[in-house]
């Protein structure tokens, strides 16, 4: 019988490899400005083309690379970083493997330039496919210049699975933001098809986050500080208000490296138990530093998943440290332990005389004796005191009353309770609405029918509105600009950053849009897929939920019967498109049955 296993050739293996350093454009731009900074870079530009399918280049003014080392580089586990098994567990620096550059160069068309301080001339190296194609000096500044062109071009498949423009931009954005929020000494830049997005300067950590995630963050931002023997704690945590449903504000750093922990997202979550919503999740940006041997970070080809010598103690000062935060700055309540004694009382002096309790009583107090007075508790007086409580229900008076309140009830068809729900009676019995429910359950029918049909209906604004978004909320916002059209939303779309609201639909004309957009964005913000974006019934399901909270107001008596109409003329009046109920009834039996 004939062997069957052979060894795979450099090129098959790099692009196994490479499946799974490289899931995206963003993991190209991830690796190539970790190997930056690693460089001692204090200067680093990404320009991207085409949502990074055609082009990625990553620029720094780091210690560059001599020609030998350059070719070196592009050879799988070829790395500077470490010599030994034992190095892995002192590791100060972000990159190790020595897979990065060789998984690009197998999965796309290469051309690195660089240049050492002490060179004369750079040295230029091209290649395509794992193949080296050129390698000659030139003339280049200090540094390196990556250019990584028409990536995925010799596997088509993988290509095709790359999800739309959009979509794989805000990747590559919020990589760029997972890289450049902790290192502050470093400036960065991001352009994207010639046009900057970012240019970041150094600052400090609360300015580096504004940078990044936009002036409305400056407010929000409580604080963290916390020093102990084995981790040291930095950074800021949000405040219980500016908490999302979806997540894409929550950063991780140990030693300067992004992490997902959802285990430590917990002690967070913990620390601001009653503070926000179920299901609501704060933002924070927290930077954990560590000794090296304390975490194992190769454990995950992208190194985002580390594992901790001692998690558990690990968590408890976190905990800590959140809940210490929100205290000092009054967002939940604590005690101080600093104080010097200012709960316990003054000691008594031991010459001071301490005299007993006296109880005073008076020796001629008979109980059984009613005192000039005092109110006799016979029992004509207790008689008497009922019948002033307790009336005659039947009196005349009484039905005359009763008589007008059942005439004044069947002036009016429903009445709104507690604001929150419509009450109304039918044949058989009463009838509860929920108001925003059923508003949800009549605005999504009308948005999805407007999305079928392109028959949205717009209101001008007479000045119009503009919405101040973090780069990746822009792009979200930007990637709903067809489905919003459709429904009457006219958004025009500045300076990465800005949403000018010249329209809204006219069913929502009298409320403000912005937070509407807002929560329609952050509901948005994590579908992953072109397909839950644009399917029509799971937006016209967000933008109605949305629409519906916001409603929240008390509605006339027309108003009232507008909605039960409208509810009632739904093609399934008594849920909302998720299933919750949105009405409920109790017939005169039950009802009779509750005053047995």
């Amino acid at each position: 019988m004939q062997d069957i296993i052979s060894i795979l050739p450099d090129s098959i293996a790099n692009q196994i490899a490479a499946g799974e350093v490289i899931q995206r454009p963003a993991s190209v731009i991830k690796e190539l400005m970790e190997n930056a900074i690693d460089a001692g870079a204090s200067q680093i530009k990404v320009s991207v083309k085409d949502a990074g399918k055609t082009l990625i280049q990553v620029s720094d003014n780091g210690c560059g690379m001599s020609p030998t080392d350059l070719r070196a580089s592009i050879e799988r586990h070829a790395t500077s970083k470490i010599q030994k098994a034992e190095d892995l567990f002192e590791l100060h620096s972000m990159g190790f493997r020595g897979e990065a550059l060789a998984s690009i160069v197998s999965v796309s068309q290469v051309e690195i330039r660089t240049k050492r301080a002490e060179d004369e001339l750079g040295c230029l190296l091209q290649v395509e496919g794992s193949d080296v194609k050129k390698q000659e000096a030139l003339a280049f500044t200090n540094g390196s210049s990556f250019m990584v062109k028409n990536l995925f071009f010799n596997i088509p498949a993988r290509r095709k699975f790359l999800k739309s423009d959009k979509i794989e931009l805000k990747h590559i954005i919020e990589q760029f933001i997972r890289i450049a929020l902790p290192f502050v000494d470093v400036s960065f830049e991001l352009h994207y098809d010639g046009s900057p997005m970012f240019q970041i300067e150094k600052a400090n950590f609360r300015q580096r986050i504004v940078q990044l995630m936009g002036i409305k963050f400056n407010e929000r931002l409580v604080p963290v500080s916390e020093q102990t023997d084995f981790v040291s704690i930095e950074g800021f945590i949000g405040k219980p208000e500016a908490a999302k449903k979806s997540r894409g504000e929550q950063f991780f750093f140990v030693n300067d490296r992004f992490i997902k922990s959802p285990y430590l997202h917990n002690a967070i979550t913990k620390a601001f138990d009653n503070l926000m919503p179920q299901a609501y999740h704060p933002s924070y940006f927290l930077n954990l530093k560590l000794s090296p041997d304390w975490i194992d970070i190769n454990i995950h080809p992208t190194k985002t998943e580390i594992k901790f010598e001692d998690e558990y103690a690990l968590y408890a000062v976190l905990l800590s440290s959140v809940k210490r935060a929100l205290g000092a700055h009054n967002i939940a309540p604590s005690l101080d332990f600093n104080q010097e004694g200012n709960l316990n009382p003054d000691p008594p002096k031991s010459w001071d005389k301490i005299a007993a309790p006296e109880i005073k009583v008076d020796p001629n107090f008979n109980p059984f004796k009613i005192q000039q007075g005092a109110q006799s508790f016979s029992t004509q007086k207790r008689t008497e005191d009922w019948d002033v409580l307790f009336k005659d229900f039947d009196s005349p008076q009484k039905q005359e009353e009763e008589e007008e309140l059942i005439e004044s009830e069947r002036s009016y068809k429903a009445f709104q309770a507690k604001g929150k729900y419509i009450v109304t009676h039918i044949k058989s019995g009463v009838v509860v609405i929920n108001i925003q429910r059923a508003q949800e359950r009549i605005l999504y029918e009308r948005n999805l029918h407007a999305l079928a049909t392109q028959t949205g209906v717009s209101q001008k604004k007479l000045f119009p509105e503009e919405l101040k978004l973090s780069p990746v909320d822009f792009q979200v916002a930007q990637s709903l600009t067809n489905p919003l059209q459709l429904l009457g939303f006219e958004l025009e779309f500045q300076d990465n950053e800005r949403v000018v609201i010249n329209s809204v639909p006219s069913l929502i004309s009298e409320l403000d849009p912005k937070p509407i957009l807002e929560e329609l964005i952050n509901e948005c913000r994590n579908l992953e897929s072109d397909e839950g974006i644009n399917k029509l019934d799971r937006l016209a399901l967000l933008i109605s939920a949305t629409e519906a909270k916001l409603i929240n107001r008390k509605l006339q008596t027309e108003e009232i019967d507008s909605l039960i109409d409208s509810l009632f003329a739904c093609e399934q009046a008594y849920y909302t498109p998720s299933g919750a109920a949105t009405i409920i009834s109790l017939d005169y039996d039950e009802l009779e049955k509750k005053f047995d």
